[in-house]
């Protein structure tokens, strides 16, 4: 930049500097309440509306709004307790529920979650008793003559006044208050968190989980993936080892039968209501006297409803070919059960060698420990002489939350896919820049027209 250029740039910051009245909001209009409660209105009406379908849809969708209720796979331990139907009786029968209920009946994670919302709820009333007494009424005596709710904001003390330019400090003095307050929360939830994780860990409803005493290793090189070594690195302390293998295979035989099975199903079932529907047409249409000597001298459960149907025309089918859209068309309920008559023993047959030991191995390992004790030395201290190795370990995790295509990723698979992760978000941060940046500039066109260089936007059309 020529000395010119520079000199006007320096002229352009000084004038910046020296305006009083520098920025667009300085000379906005003030909040006023009306405005205020304008904004709040719609979204109050909108939160009403919400909670009134709420509470009318709760009582008839349990499984959406309970499921912990109803659910027949839960174990009694794992269920919540009902509450009442009504509209708002069910508030206080909720309330009465400690949060250590959500401890020993689903998990760490759900207890430190509500205790998470009790602790910010702590905060911002402690926050409100310490800030609101002190400071509004400073504020609103400030003296600098602001109007609406402006009144209240720290904005009203006139500085230009010493007795009220003190003022100032209370605001550094309350922050200082409530940083500590919020400083002193964090740390006693950090203690708080040890000392519950300990006793969780050592609860018998926790130790007596084989999960609890189980470790998975990744990143394990090939010449470890030997049951025999693998009992060498902990001195004999495994109890029992199972060493992760490729499914692919037997994912895909599973899936097919699986698939098979829901499709017979809805076959079946489909067919047993067109039944059903053409036997309820029937009987509307005989005599009553007739259909009480029917009911009475049948066995309701002899014969078969499905083979009796006469509309053998409208049995279900379905292609063979991709989507359901192609294909040979073929009686649905016949081609799976004649389907299922195959996966089912090579499903079997699959899974039998899987259990033999017959299977790909994959760089990971689960071992079973003896004691909680072993199982955390080993997860803490156990290593290999080449970096990156028998890293990263998981300890207390179900077989649900393991992401089994996953445990074949070696370690410098695991290093080149977390940096493409890394260079993605950052790409992704630079690309929304932009816009951004664009954006900005044209909110500032006011100030931008007035650079040395740029004075002819003020040219442009309007």
């Amino acid at each position: 930049m020529d000395g010119i250029g520079m000199e006007s740039l320096i002229k352009f910051l000084e004038n910046i500097l020296s305006d009083p009245n520098q920025g667009v909001a300085s000379n906005a209009d003030p909040m006023s309440l009306l405005g205020m409660v304008s904004t709040l209105v719609p979204v109050l009406a909108t939160s009403i509306i919400y909670i009134i379908v709420f509470l009318v849809l709760r009582t008839s969708n349990r499984r959406f709004y309970a499921p912990r209720t109803c659910i027949g796979t839960l174990q009694e331990y794992e269920r919540s307790p009902e509450l009442p139907n009504g509209f708002f009786c069910w508030i206080r029968a909720f309330w009465k529920v400690p949060d250590a209920y959500a401890l020993r009946r689903q998990s760490l994670d759900s207890y430190l979650f509500i205790r998470f919302l009790r602790v910010c709820c702590a905060i911002c009333f402690v926050t409100l008793c310490v800030t609101w007494p002190v400071l509004l009424p400073l504020n609103a005596t400030g003296g600098n003559g602001k109007t609406q709710l402006e009144v209240l904001s720290y904005s009203n003390i006139n500085i230009e006044d010493s007795a009220k330019r003190n003022r100032l400090y209370a605001h550094c003095f309350v922050a200082w208050v409530v940083y500590a307050f919020v400083m002193y929360a964090i740390m006693r939830e950090f203690f708080f968190y040890a000392n519950l994780r300990q006793a969780f860990l050592l609860a018998p409803q926790y130790a007596k989980r084989i999960s609890s005493r189980t470790v998975l290793f990744t990143s394990v090189p090939q010449e470890c993936l030997d049951e025999d070594c693998i009992r060498s690195l902990f001195n004999g302390s495994a109890k029992k080892i199972w060493i992760a293998g490729d499914t692919k295979q037997l994912d895909k035989i599973t899936q097919e039968r699986d698939n098979a099975a829901m499709k017979l199903e809805r076959g079946e079932i489909e067919w047993i209501r067109l039944c059903n529907k053409e036997r309820i047409k029937y009987e509307t249409k005989i005599d009553k006297e007739a259909e009480k000597t029917a009911t009475s001298t049948s066995d309701p459960e002899s014969g078969n409803l499905v083979t009796g149907c006469s509309h053998e025309d409208k049995r279900p089918t379905h292609r063979t070919g991709p989507f359901g859209l192609i294909g040979e068309k073929v009686d649905t309920i016949q081609w799976c059960r004649e389907k299922l008559k195959d996966l089912i023993p090579e499903a079997q047959n699959a899974q039998n060698k899987w259990l033999t030991g017959e299977y790909e191995k994959h760089t990971a390992f689960f071992v079973e420990f003896t004691t909680q004790f072993e199982a955390q030395v080993a997860f803490q201290t156990a290593t290999h002489h080449r970096p990156l190795q028998l890293s990263p370990r998981f300890i207390g995790i179900k077989p649900n939350e393991v992401i089994w295509k996953s445990l074949n990723y070696s370690w410098w698979q695991v290093a080149i896919r977390r940096y493409v992760t890394y260079t993605a978000i950052t790409g992704l941060v630079v690309f929304w820049a932009l816009p951004v940046t664009i954006v900005g500039i044209i909110a500032q066109v006011d100030t931008i027209k007035s650079l040395p260089g740029l004075t002819w936007i003020q040219n442009t059309p309007q």
